[in-house]
């Protein structure tokens, strides 16, 4: 059945599809960081160790990488706002259901089909977009996406860990997992609004092959991962380090993740704003494209010349200043005095050159404060 829809509804429709769009990348996010924010008192109870419990986290990422090829190709071939609806609804119900496990098991297998719902969201967001978006507006929406995926992680932290310190952990699970089966009710509305003809993704096949023989993409894909290994390790860990090894109580490293997470969100947001500046101060005009706005480039410049000059360097600045939030973690202190409590000696001691130093790197790594480091090999 063919949908004519009136431009003036349609541009409605279309601000709600990208608002939708967002909002799922949002709680995409959400929902993925929500065992992190209740391993402090989830894993005392379900009697996790610390290798179970990174187990039971990483189980997500097994299958959400590879089934995201298959999620692209189903996009192509069966109504992409279905696969949306039935992604979301799977993952939904996977964190419902975390909520009530009892088992590693249960918890395991759980983890794997949040990662097969999830896949759907990045594949099917850029389809939709790419149909039914104009090329003029893909900046904007892109955009509401990026901004979904910046905040989700500083809102899931937040809401989960007053959750936490109030209810328990279990209430998280509930919590977020009925928040996502919400958003299904606008998302079917929506969906009805939309035209069945004068889609705009219809072109030519881009052919894989000649694209991967791109340093840009290469470079952004490095590091991309890079930055996701330690984004990700933060969100596994970063509750658990706070809490057991530093000794912060709940609320208080609720604040702490939450500003650490926020500030990244803010800074994402605010890094095409500060490329901007830096052109203005040097002479880069004639080596790198603009900023993209959302407007095709001039037939004159390169699609690809500068973009991974430019990828790298932002995302470096990005790196250095999370990085440097990072280190500031080990030199966290409490904000309530504790005397079994202190900062590690071996920090301390860092970079004297000194037996002591080295004596109490071995002690700190046989001490309490073996929780997290032992994830990364500290």
């Amino acid at each position: 059945m063919v949908t004519i829809v009136a431009p003036a509804q349609r541009n409605r429709a279309i601000r709600a599809l990208v608002f939708l769009l967002g909002t799922a990348v949002f709680l995409n996010y959400v929902d993925r960081g929500a065992i992190g924010i209740a391993a402090p008192l989830m894993k005392s109870e379900l009697r996790l160790s610390d290798e179970a419990y990174g187990l039971a986290f990483s189980a997500f990422f097994w299958i959400y990488a590879p089934v995201q090829f298959f999620a692209g190709w189903l996009c192509d071939r069966f109504s992409v706002y279905k696969l949306m609806a039935a992604g979301i609804l799977l993952w939904a119900v996977s964190t419902v259901l975390m909520g009530i496990t009892g088992t590693f098991a249960s918890l395991l297998i759980l983890r794997v089909m949040l990662g097969v719902g999830e896949s759907i969201s990045f594949p099917g967001s850029s389809k939709i977009i790419a149909r039914h978006v104009p090329p003029e507006r893909r900046g904007a929406a892109n955009a509401a996406v990026a901004a979904g995926l910046a905040f989700g992680p500083a809102t899931g932290t937040l809401a989960g860990g007053l959750i936490l310190a109030q209810w328990g952990w279990r209430a998280i699970f509930f919590g977020f997992g009925v928040a996502t089966l919400l958003w299904l009710l606008p998302w079917r509305a929506t969906v009805r609004l939309l035209p069945t003809t004068g889609h705009s993704d219809s072109g030519a096949d881009i052919q894989l092959r000649p694209l991967l023989r791109k340093w840009p993409i290469w470079s952004m894909s490095i590091v991309h991962a890079l930055g996701n290994y330690c984004f990700y390790f933060l969100l596994a860990w970063l509750p658990l380090f706070l809490t057991k090894s530093r000794g912060f109580s709940i609320p208080e490293m609720t604040f702490l993740a939450t500003l650490g997470y926020a500030t990244q969100g803010v800074c994402a947001m605010r890094l095409r704003a500060f490329l901007r500046l830096v052109d203005s101060l040097r002479p880069l005009r004639g080596s790198l494209p603009p900023v993209d706005d959302g407007r095709e480039p001039d037939a004159g410049c390169s699609r690809n010349s500068g973009v991974g000059v430019r990828a790298w360097s932002g995302r470096n600045r990005s790196a250095a200043v999370s990085g440097g939030g990072r280190i500031g973690i080990a030199f966290a202190e409490p904000l309530r005095g504790g005397a079994d409590v202190r900062r590690p000696a071996c920090l301390r001691n860092l970079g004297r050159g000194s037996e002591r130093s080295r004596e109490s790197l071995r002690n700190y790594r046989a001490g309490p404060h073996r929780l997290c480091g032992s994830a990364c090999r500290i």
